[in-house]
């Protein structure tokens, strides 16, 4: 029998090397490796929790957002209301109403004018007094007093809050 020669396979002629062939040699046969082991080529639990608590913020915030936008009136306006607290007498022979101004709207009020009247038992006015408030922001409460020289404690207070400006 005669003896068979191996067949040979044409050879390719070479290529070029691409431009990465260059770097794989440099790290070791790694492209873009940055110097991590081979078992570190995968995201780390650390990077899924610190994206998981972004999302979360993210999350977070737009349905804040989306809330405050259905929430809100289109225009909103301060909606002022007033209460008196006990009369204080004063040293001097005056009276001192404290009074709380709260503000239940959506919007600040500048300038937040308060007014007390003192009626007699006959409906007659007996004293005025007014107050006015710089600034009395939205869902707050802001105090002040009012003074009368007649006794409020003997007659009938009445609280009215008279305007506003928009700051």
């Amino acid at each position: 029998m005669a003896a068979t020669e191996p067949t040979k396979r044409p050879r390719k002629a070479p290529r070029k090397n691409p431009a990465g062939r260059a770097k794989r040699a440099a790290s070791g046969g790694k492209v873009g490796s940055g110097g991590r082991n081979h078992k570190d080529a995968g995201t780390s639990p650390w990077e899924w929790a610190a994206a998981a608590v972004g999302a979360a913020i993210l999350v977070a915030i737009v349905g804040f957002l989306t809330y405050e936008s259905i929430a809100r009136p289109p225009q909103p306006r301060p909606e002022i209301v007033a209460n008196a607290a006990a009369p204080v007498p004063l040293a001097h022979g005056a009276f001192l109403v404290p009074i709380a101004v709260e503000n239940l709207g959506h919007a600040t009020g500048a300038g937040v004018s308060v007014s007390g009247t003192l009626i007699g038992p006959d409906g007659a006015v007996v004293e005025a007094s007014t107050v006015t408030f710089s600034f009395v922001a939205q869902h707050s409460t802001e105090t002040g007093g009012l003074y009368f020289a007649a006794d409020p404690r003997t007659l009938r207070l009445v609280l009215r809050v008279e305007g506003y400006t928009d700051p």
